[in-house]
């Protein structure tokens, strides 16, 4: 559970550190490659490596537990750094930045992951059974990430919301 807080303090500060780049004007393409590669550990292995442990420490490893559980949380992370090399392309092909990400945000995949730990944690005797089932859909966030479908950038919608009441309410 402490992992999941942490992670989803290191989501605030993922949008703290772009929005200070944009301000002081020192974004860089070096920049952008280090926020990429921490965004890779910070939202692609730590949490399937979160979905593992929990896997295993709730039901004891056979070999096919192991290979599915090591399978669907390979297809969470490689997901992940594909979804962070097409974005880093898009960066640099793109000159204005858009209202809308292609596929799940990996800081939202993670969120996905990280909010069943927390919540599991404190429904632990209940919920026991769903923890064989996380590993599943991890891989399913994973293939959310890499998918077509256009979701909102939050961070420009709440910015937006402010002068559009219509649309926060």
């Amino acid at each position: 559970m402490l992992s999941a807080w942490l992670i989803f303090l290191a989501m605030i500060f993922d949008a703290l550190d772009g929005f200070a780049a944009r301000i002081l004007n020192a974004a860089s393409m070096h920049g952008l490659q280090m926020d990429s590669l921490s965004d890779m550990v910070t939202f692609g292995l730590a949490p399937a490596t979160i979905a593992a442990i929990m896997t295993h420490s709730l039901h004891p490893p056979t070999f096919w537990l192991n290979t599915a559980v090591y399978l669907l949380c390979a297809i969470y992370v490689g997901c992940a750094a594909l979804r962070l090399a097409t974005y880093n392309v898009h960066a640099l092909l793109e000159k204005k930045s858009s209202d809308k990400f292609t596929g799940l945000p990996s800081p939202g995949a993670a969120a996905g992951i990280c909010s069943v730990v927390i919540v599991w944690s404190k429904f632990e005797t209940r919920l026991q059974p769903l923890a064989m089932w996380l590993p599943v859909y991890a891989a399913m966030l994973g293939l959310l990430m890499v998918s077509p479908i256009p979701y909102p950038h939050f961070a420009k919608w709440l910015l937006s919301v402010r002068r559009n009441p219509r649309r926060f309410a």
